[in-house]
């Protein structure tokens, strides 16, 4: 019997937030991998911090995930940053790129970036389905919009988290 290898799925979310690009990469760069404090249907397994000299997160850290699809199903993923470039001064872009394993294999690509109002956060995922979960490529349009969803869940997440967060002092917020 041969097994052939599943296409790749290149999934592709953009998130306009009206918040300054970095409080926002603050957040997503974050070396504890807080992300499942806001983010819904992410579950921390495992983390390994590494820092650089200003605390950033650092190449080397990772985390491990659980995700819980709205399909039902639960994915686990490890993702390890490769490299990490902060916003710089002169264009206020920054880049995060981590190699995902597990139940999903390649890469992930975080990209921050300001533009009036606030910023746009891109996030691209190149993955391909562990052999013991054919189903998620079998079933590629149901596999795309739960992934859908889970990104939709966290930019939802990320936009409370921020309005908790970040909202002026001494005022009410309806």
């Amino acid at each position: 019997m041969t097994t052939t290898t599943p296409e790749p799925f290149r999934l592709v979310s953009t998130w306009l937030l009206r918040a300054p690009a970095p409080v926002v990469w603050r957040l997503l760069a974050d070396p504890g991998f807080t992300w499942p404090g806001w983010w819904p249907l992410l579950r921390t397994v495992d983390t390994h911090p590494r820092t650089d000299a200003d605390g950033r997160a650092a190449p080397g850290a990772s985390v491990t995930l659980r995700v819980r699809s709205p399909a039902g199903r639960a994915l686990q993923v490890r993702l390890a940053l490769d490299a990490v470039t902060p916003p710089g001064d002169v264009d206020g872009v920054g880049h995060a790129r981590f190699t995902a394993d597990g139940d999903l294999a390649g890469t992930a690509l975080v990209v921050v970036r300001p533009v009036p109002g606030g910023c746009v956060v891109a996030l691209r995922w190149d993955v391909t389905p562990a052999a013991d979960h054919p189903g998620l490529a079998a079933h590629r349009h149901l596999s795309t919009l739960a992934h859908a969803a889970v990104m939709r869940a966290g930019e939802a997440g990320l936009r409370r988290h921020l309005r908790r967060t970040t909202a002026p002092t001494g005022r009410h917020q309806r």
